[in-house]
């Protein structure tokens, strides 16, 4: 029984770590193409 609890436990730090690992892509994503929209804005109007 404990093995099982504790193969939950790991899976869930798993699942942790992975959600982080997402949020950080994401939020480097949407650093990117905030930056891609400035340059065309700048390109467009300057």
């Amino acid at each position: 029984m404990s093995d099982m609890h504790a193969a939950q436990e790991k899976s869930l730090l798993a699942n942790e770590n992975l959600v982080e690992e997402q949020e950080a892509v994401v939020s480097r994503l949407e650093n990117l193409l905030s930056r891609g929209k400035r340059a065309v804005d700048c390109s467009t109007f300057c």
